[in-house]
C-alpha cells in the first residue's frame, strides 16, 4: 500500500490550463493506494492488483484549507511503527501539472478524485495489519488489512 494526497474535484474540468486548475479543486483527502503484489504476477495489466474489493480507502474527510498542496508531509505507520515518512514535495510533478495532464485525456466531474502519486510512501502489509496514513493538515486515515 502507498499513502497519497488525493485531490477532490469541485466543478467540471476538461482541458485545464495551469492558471485555472486550482479553481476546480474542492479540497484534499487521504488515499491508501492498495496494491496486491501477488495478483501482479498473474495479471500483466495490473487490474486485479489495483482494483480489488475495498481497495483505495479514502478519508477521513475533505480538507478545504490546504494552502500549499506541494508541501504536505506524509507519514505511513503499520501497527504503530513508522514505515515511510515523505511528502508531496517529493512527487515528480505538482498538483497543478497533474490536473492539467489528466484533463487532457478525460473530463473530471464534481466529486471525482485524482490521486497524485506515492512519493516514497510504500509499505508492505499483511492481513491483520493496522495501517495509518497521516497527511499534515488533513488528519489520519486508518485501515485494517483483511
Amino acid at each position: 500500500m502507498e499513502g497519497e494526497l488525493a485531490v477532490v474535484i469541485r466543478k467540471r474540468a476538461a482541458g485545464l490550463t495551469t492558471e485555472e486548475a486550482m479553481d476546480h479543486v474542492l479540497g484534499y483527502t487521504i488515499a491508501n493506494d492498495v496494491t496486491n503484489a501477488d495478483q501482479g504476477l498473474i495479471d500483466e495489466k495490473l487490474f486485479q492488483a489495483k482494483a480489488g474489493i475495498n481497495y483505495t480507502p479514502l478519508g477521513p474527510w475533505i480538507e478545504t484549507d490546504i494552502r500549499d498542496p506541494e508541501k504536505v508531509n506524509i507519514t505511513v505507520r503499520v501497527n504503530g511503527e513508522v514505515r515511510a515518512n515523505s511528502g508531496t514535495f517529493n512527487l515528480p510533478t505538482s498538483v497543478v501539472d497533474c490536473l492539467v495532464y489528466v484533463t487532457r485525456w478525460t473530463t473530471l466531474k464534481p466529486g471525482d478524485i485524482v490521486m497524485t502519486g506515492a512519493p516514497g510512501t510504500f509499505a508492505a502489509v499483511n492481513p491483520g495489519d493496522c495501517v495509518q496514513i497521516s497527511l499534515e493538515g488533513i488528519g489520519t486515515l486508518t485501515s485494517t488489512v483483511v
